[in-house]
């Protein structure tokens, strides 16, 4: 089995107002041998980039020549060759396939923030994740590659990785947690994340995940 471990830096939140991939970094990472077997990171053109001030990349760096065709090429053939594409939150970095310069993206995704058991962490984040595994983690310089290397070490030390990818891969349907404001740290706690359109806090679950929640008396309703 092979995993294809993806970072994207961006110029925005929202493909619906504009914002587009302007770094691509992955990693395809043998399971069996849990090590990394290529790598590519590359920069796609563009004019402005209003996330600069979060990602430290300026515009006129992306411009520069290099060869960037090559590596979406690279990439492809990366892709081709995974079971799975892999990110920490993947339901913002699987967002921006099919948009812009990033062809759509034929792999499930798996999240190794909301879909791997990794048991108890003190937060959600990459950084909280590799310190949980005793992994140094260097000065956050928001960059893709970085994550995809941080992301890589922390599979590699996990004796039970297969079996937390085959949970992962099972079916899953969105539910909200039927909580008040005052119980909303119950939802939180347990990975939900809030949406402010809807005004409900959402994640999806696997049957047996809805399951014990419920076991533990968590209110939960199935999203249509």
């Amino acid at each position: 089995m092979k995993l294809l471990i993806v970072d994207l830096e961006t110029t925005g939140l929202e493909t619906s107002e504009g914002a587009q991939a302007i770094e691509l970094a992955a990693i395809l990472f043998s399971v069996p041998f849990r090590t990394a077997l290529q790598t590519v990171s590359i920069l796609l053109p563009t004019d402005e980039n209003p996330a600069s001030h979060i990602n430290g990349i300026d515009p006129i760096i992306t411009n520069l020549e290099q060869p960037w065709r090559t590596g979406l090429a690279m990439f492809r053939e990366m892709a081709a060759a995974a079971d799975y594409a892999v990110a920490h939150n993947s339901d913002f970095d699987s967002k921006f396939f099919g948009v812009g310069r990033l062809e759509p993206l034929h792999l499930q995704w798996l999240c190794t923030m909301t879909t791997f058991s990794w048991g108890d962490l003190p937060g959600r984040s990459l950084r909280d994740l590799a310190l949980a595994h005793g992994i140094a983690v260097m000065p956050d310089v928001h960059r893709a590659l970085p994550d995809c290397h941080l992301l890589a070490s922390v599979l590699s030390k996990r004796d039970d990785l297969e079996e937390l990818i085959a949970k992962a891969a099972e079916p899953r349907h969105t539910y909200r947690a039927v909580v008040s404001f005052a119980e909303k740290d119950q939802a939180k706690h347990r990975g939900f994340r809030w949406n402010p359109e809807r005004r409900e806090w959402h994640r999806k679950l696997t049957a047996d995940e809805a399951n014990r929640f419920r076991s533990e008396g968590l209110h939960l309703a199935k999203v249509a």
